[in-house]
């Protein structure tokens, strides 16, 4: 039986200049190839097209049409989002013929027909997914990864309006759930599918080191709190004689997302426990199981999560995870393979800190990490996956 083929557009996707941009969003696709055929639309003020995550038509192909532009890896772009925010204002027909016009052309580079449209992120790509499956017929499908809505921005009534017309919602976590409802959006079918951690690439395989290590893997962004984590590191460095280490990773590996990476880094220098620290401005993903294993538990102080995909990967490397409460983490963070405080208590986070040290807390690493594969390792992500998008797809063959 030929694969079903699945539209997907991201609101973030890797490129040579920022590896790590949307990474979790590729190598899920990657992950569902065997199940489903890809077209990744990724669309920005220049779009790019790709089969698989691998470019779909070659430059040469659209010589001498002037509309079109040429992007790196030979994949090609129509300029769009900028004639989208100029169409969709309040008082315009949504569908009018202009942005008609514009996605009919847009949808004249895919070579290949496709069953169904996913929108990764549902307050960014509502209204290009539901104009598109009103001129293809197809149904579409959204998820959230984001804050909803980003701090500063409301949900319009077209937003609204489009995002309930998909024919399913996927869940990444129970507090997002919460957050898409409170804006008053009635949504038809919701699926929890969380986020995909690979048990074959994160193992259970300890680097014997001499102190109790903390990691911390987070870019430098407000929603991450490093301030709330240095407090809580020097509260612990008064609060205990133990000597420990400290690893701060990542945070400045998503260009244009991580931001003034030098004031991070000179907070930290001034800090209680700075003879402690050991600073990794940047992580390339074939080295970050390495890392994990290099340290005994994990640190979150986000204000905000999704399903943080770092936390989950350190759990499946058996890693206790503490953590502020910030969404997600509690769908599965309980006393056996972690803690959670709330988000502005340094307090109660380094005392767990501290009694971890003194061995007051103790967690069995295989515990953790069965717990993290159980709940979204290979098996039970590519099981919500799949049931999600076959649902809809069974159903539209059903009409």
């Amino acid at each position: 039986m030929n694969k079903a083929t699945i539209l997907m557009i991201p609101s973030w996707w890797p490129t040579k200049e920022n590896p790590i941009n949307g990474t979790f969003f590729k190598e899920q696709m990657q992950f569902l190839l065997s199940d489903f055929d890809f077209i990744i639309y990724h669309i920005t003020s220049k779009t790019t097209l790709f089969k698989n995550g691998v470019s779909l038509i070659k430059k040469e192909e659209c010589c001498g049409q002037p509309e079109y532009w040429f992007c790196q890896n030979f994949s090609i772009g129509f300029k769009i989002r900028n004639k989208i925010s100029k169409l969709l204002t309040k008082n315009d027909n949504l569908y009018n013929n202009k942005f008609k016009k514009d996605l009919s052309k847009s949808l004249t580079l895919i070579s290949e027909k496709f069953d169904l449209i996913y929108g990764v992120t549902a307050q960014d790509e509502a209204i290009k997914c539901s104009a598109l499956s009103k001129l293809t017929g197809k149904p579409f499908v959204l998820g959230e990864h984001a804050p909803f809505p980003w701090p500063g921005q409301i949900i319009s009534p077209e937003k609204r309006v489009a995002i309930e017309e998909a024919s399913q919602m996927f869940i990444i976590s129970k507090d997002k759930i919460r957050q898409i409802m409170l804006q008053n959006i009635k949504l038809k079918n919701m699926k929890y599918v969380g986020n995909l951690i690979d048990e074959n690439k994160f193992t259970l395989t300890p680097i014997k080191h001499q102190k109790k290590t903390f990691l911390i893997v987070a870019a430098h962004s407000f929603y991450k709190n490093y301030d709330m984590f240095i407090e809580t590191m020097n509260k612990l460095t008064q609060k205990t004689k133990k000597d420990f280490r400290v690893i701060v990773a990542g945070y400045n590996s998503n260009k244009g997302y991580s931001e003034n990476a030098k004031l991070l880094e000179d907070k930290l220098h001034n800090s209680l426990f700075a003879d402690k620290i050991e600073l990794v401005e940047s992580v390339p993903r074939s080295e970050i199981n390495e890392l994990y294993n290099r340290a005994d538990a994990f640190i979150m102080t986000s204000i905000q999560e999704g399903q943080p995909v770092s936390a989950m990967e350190a759990a499946c490397c058996g890693l206790p995870v503490f953590s502020t409460r910030c969404g997600g983490v509690e769908d599965y963070i309980t006393e056996e393979n972690g803690r959670i405080t709330d988000i502005t208590d340094s307090d109660l986070l380094s005392d767990y800190l501290k009694d971890f040290l003194a061995g007051k807390i103790k967690f069995d690493s295989n515990v953790i990490r069965n717990i993290a594969v159980e709940k979204f390792g290979c098996k039970a992500f590519r099981k919500n996956m799949v049931d999600g998008f076959n649902n809809v797809l069974k159903e539209m063959n059903n009409e």
